[in-house]
């Protein structure tokens, strides 16, 4: 089963990058109803949960089903890009693609609807209330909670806007869909598209052979795809947080190479004034052998310096490489040298 969005190779779609206030809103309510969301939302979940009413609450795990999948299509995909209060205000409860989204729940009992009957009676008898009801609950999710979040959502999606662009102007829509998610892909024929709910359609492309591609922090692990009046798709934000650079080379090499308690000791001997192997020997109770072994280690690190003066050879710590390594490291851990400890 699968989703396709047909075009050929040598003509791709032209990329309109999108980030919209409404398709945040009404995604973020997923990570706060469902406790299987990535752990990267647990914050984000607890502070929100925390500010509403307790009757919002009840309302929320009421109406939670309906959220998606489906997406309700104006609240995935609204008309334009516009403050959240005057996107809310501008969908009615008897709107034609929220109705038609409804109705799939109706049309494909999920296992998500268990324990949400009277909602579901509702639905058949008042598509139209339920639906305002829906749409109060959002509102009421703006005024009480999101509202105070929008601030840091959309400056992340500003940096994921740049990188996405970024990632577009190198490897193209179908290097986007590999840095962004595993459900959509680029293949010979077009992007195929895996669906949570069995399906299997093509859609095509607007008339301008332009795709329209909402970036959204909190989509993961969904795609969501518009199939009218064009393709259209919903994809996970590309997560700078959630990416890890592995550490430089030079960092592993000095890590590894004071990963031991005599090669540690050596370095604060030196580190207080030049020294001998034979004077470092006497003060460890080692071979003079075994002395010039660590040292080795620690000078392939670059973190040692020996320099001969007469018949011994002389070592020295070299501190601006010692430095450089702890430096290396608190930015490899994201730490700032002036963090409290503990």
């Amino acid at each position: 089963m699968a989703i396709r969005i047909p075009f050929p190779m040598e003509e791709p779609p032209q990329v309109e990058l999108l980030t919209l206030p409404l398709t945040e809103l009404a995604l973020s309510l997923h990570t706060v109803v469902d406790p299987k969301r990535p752990v990267r939302f647990a914050p984000f979940a607890r502070r929100v949960r925390g500010r509403l009413p307790k009757a919002v609450s009840r309302e929320l795990d009421d109406l939670s089903f309906l959220l998606g999948p489906p997406a309700p299509a104006p609240f995935a995909f609204p008309v334009r890009a516009e403050p959240i209060a005057d996107a809310l205000a501008r969908v009615a409860p008897g709107d034609e693609d929220v109705q038609w989204t409804f109705s799939m729940h109706l049309d494909h009992p999920m296992p998500e609807h268990e324990g949400h009957e009277d909602v579901i009676d509702e639905l058949k008898r008042d598509p139209a209330a339920t639906a305002e009801r829906f749409i109060t609950l959002l509102c009421d999710y703006w005024t009480h909670a999101f509202s105070y979040e929008w601030p840091s959502v959309e400056a992340k999606l500003a940096l994921a806007r740049v990188d996405a662009e970024l990632t577009l102007a190198r490897a193209g829509v179908g290097g986007l869909l590999g840095s962004t998610t595993k459900r959509a892909r680029l293949t010979r024929e077009g992007i195929q598209v895996t669906p949570t709910i069995p399906a299997e359609i093509d859609v095509a492309l607007q008339e301008d052979n332009t795709l329209p591609i909402v970036l959204s922090l909190f989509s993961a692990p969904w795609v969501i795809t518009r199939i009218a009046p064009a393709a259209g798709l919903v994809l996970p934000a590309p997560d700078a947080d959630g990416r890890v650079a592995a550490p430089s080379l030079e960092l592993v090499q000095e890590l590894d190479a004071i990963a031991d308690a005599t090669r540690l000791t050596l370095l604060r001997l030196v580190a207080d004034r030049p020294r001998s192997t034979r004077e470092l020997s006497e003060l460890l109770s080692l071979s003079e052998a075994g002395v010039s072994k660590h040292l080795k280690r620690l000078a392939e690190a670059g973190l040692v310096l020996g320099e001969r003066r007469g018949y011994y050879v002389m070592y020295r710590l070299i501190p601006g490489r010692a430095l450089a390594a702890s430096h290396a490291l608190l930015d490899f851990l994201r730490l700032a040298t002036d963090s409290p400890r503990g």
